[in-house]
């Protein structure tokens, strides 16, 4: 997800600098988590988006980032010269021509900002050039390997989707009689999770290999296109094959039906799991001497520290900077001493310390602290097993398929952490939401 974020963000910085926005009515088509960093930069650049058009029923006249969505008739029609719509969805050939029939065609009426999809919606000759780029990746990632061996691809920068997927893997490639395997990640922060559920370790022949996402999205799209003739790859996908190459994909729709959560799509539908096979939980660091000296290193107290997590790549409408000062402020008057777990240029909440500690450590170390606030991330997960108190915030406006981002994502409804709290938050109800915090954790 990381890799597509960036790419719809920089999209959209070069449409602005284009002028092609400039004195326009902005309209966004597809109320989902990507658009929201669409919404971002141009509320950056002071063009916040008009309104935000959808056809799904789950998303009409619910609120998305602090407007409501409409439908495109309701917004569109009349038909008004002033109005550009700029689409976010990887059913954009689809929403072209939806657009042409109401009015709206044409390069200065309608931009496409999905990652991975060009402003001519994707012809034949770039699928074929990208089929031809998945070959040449799958067979170089798998030069070193036997025929028979399987390629395990984990396409989404997400610490959450890895730490599931280490949940059941050893169970999935025993009862598939899988012995050799590559396993392929995004990230160097997605290739330690799934060394610490024991991927590429000592119970099988296989190696974790770090590519990037766009090379990683070509092989994907490969594999499907052959259906195992010439490549055995498992995709490691909560939504099915990732829709960035072929949208007909109808999995991901599946995601929040009648229950099926998170963790419910990987055990199911990624693994073929029954829901009587455990957790396979990673296993605990050997040393633990370092985790005292890190809280005395930053005057943290054990047992009566809360980590704040303010920081969130896939979840990105959450509580603004005003807010977690105000948390801060409210834990230290109660006598707390409270830190802010901060990754790369992530900066610590005011009058809070940085701390930033390995995922390997982590479950340790807030076992010691005491406590945890922050917003619905895949440190969620990576965290789930510890005894701290967890306080998770989920944003109550929008939905993730057919759930809210609670329904869907919820920990306690994955069994992950049965004693987590977890809060919607609504911008505008921060005092209410900061009155439940200070409750459950003073």
């Amino acid at each position: 997800m990381a890799s597509h974020v960036e790419d719809a963000r920089r999209r959209t910085r070069r449409l602005v600098a284009s002028g092609a926005l400039e004195g326009r009515t902005v309209v966004i088509f597809g109320a989902a988590l990507l658009s929201e960093h669409v919404a971002d930069e141009l509320g950056r650049a002071g063009l916040a988006p008009h309104a935000v058009i959808d056809n799904s029923p789950d998303k009409i006249g619910r609120p998305w980032a602090g407007v409501m969505v409409g439908s495109p008739e309701s917004v569109l029609l009349p038909v008004d010269p002033s109005i550009v719509v700029l689409i976010v969805s990887a059913f954009a050939e689809e929403m072209v021509a939806q657009l042409a029939g109401l009015g709206y065609a044409g390069r200065d009426r309608v931009h496409v900002l999905t990652p991975g999809v060009g402003s001519s919606v994707g012809t034949f000759a770039t699928r074929v050039r990208r089929l031809w780029r998945g070959r040449r990746a799958y067979r170089r990632l798998m030069a070193r390997s036997s025929s028979g061996a399987t390629l395990f691809v984990a396409p989404y920068a997400g610490t959450g989707d890895l730490y599931l997927i280490g949940l059941f893997f050893e169970e999935y490639r025993r009862r598939a009689g899988i012995e050799e395997y590559v396993f392929a990640v995004p990230t160097r922060a997605c290739g330690r999770i799934a060394a610490m559920a024991g991927i590429g370790g000592p119970g099988g022949r296989g190696n974790i290999v770090v590519q990037d996402a766009a090379v990683l999205n070509d092989v994907v799209g490969y594999a499907r296109f052959v259906r195992g003739r010439d490549a055995r790859v498992v995709v490691l996908n909560d939504g099915g094959w990732p829709t960035e190459w072929w949208p007909t994909e109808r999995l991901q729709w599946l995601r929040g039906y009648r229950g099926l959560d998170f963790e419910k799509m990987f055990r199911h539908f990624v693994f073929g799991l029954d829901t009587d096979v455990p957790f396979a939980l990673p296993a605990r660091a050997a040393d633990r001497s370092g985790i005292d000296a890190l809280l005395d290193q930053h005057g943290l107290v054990a047992g009566r520290t809360v980590v704040l997590s303010p920081y969130a790549n896939t979840l990105f409408d959450r509580p603004d900077d005003s807010f977690w000062e105000r948390v801060a402020q409210t834990l230290q008057q109660r006598g707390l001493s409270v830190a802010t777990n901060c990754v790369g240029a992530e900066q610590p909440v005011p009058g809070t310390v940085a701390v930033s500690v390995p995922f390997e450590e982590l479950v340790d170390f807030m076992d010691a602290a005491g406590a945890f606030v922050g917003v619905r991330s895949g440190l969620c997960d990576v965290i789930s097993d510890s005894t701290c108190r967890k306080v998770i915030l989920y944003a109550a406006d929008g939905r993730f398929f057919k759930a809210s981002f609670l329904e869907y994502f919820s920990l306690r409804a994955m069994g992950l952490s049965p004693d987590a709290v977890e809060l919607e938050y609504r911008r505008g109800a921060q005092a209410e939401l900061i009155a439940r915090i200070e409750q459950e954790l003073a």
